[in-house]
C-alpha cells in the first residue's frame, strides 16, 4: 500500500515524517481534508496569527500530488452581497 505525507505550513512548517499508508487517491483526499480540519481545530485563535495555511500532500517518492490552501481575509463590516440582492431597488427601477 502506498505511503503519503501531509506537510502543514502555517507560521511554521510541520513536516510529516511518518506518513500514512492509504489504499487509493480518494482516501488521500479525504485524509488531507481531515488533517487540515484537525490542525485548524487544534490551533484555536492561533489561526489568526498566520491566516494563510497550506497542506502539501506528497507520495513516498517525494512528488507533490496536490496542495490545499486556506486563507482568511479580514473585511470591513458590511452586508453580505446576497443580502443586498434581496433588497428592493429604488422606486421606478
Amino acid at each position: 500500500m502506498p505511503r503519503y505525507f501531509f506537510d502543514m505550513e502555517d507560521s511554521v512548517l510541520a513536516d510529516d515524517t511518518l506518513g500514512v499508508d492509504l489504499v487509493d487517491f480518494d482516501a488521500v483526499k479525504a485524509t488531507a481534508v481531515r488533517v487540515l480540519a484537525d490542525s485548524l481545530r487544534r490551533s484555536g485563535n492561533r489561526f489568526w496569527d498566520a491566516p494563510e495555511w497550506r497542506l502539501v500532500v506528497s507520495d513516498e517518492r517525494g512528488l507533490t500530488l496536490f496542495i490545499l490552501d486556506l486563507a482568511a481575509t479580514m473585511a470591513p463590516a458590511s452586508p453580505h452581497p446576497s443580502l443586498l440582492r434581496s433588497q428592493p431597488g429604488p422606486a421606478g427601477t
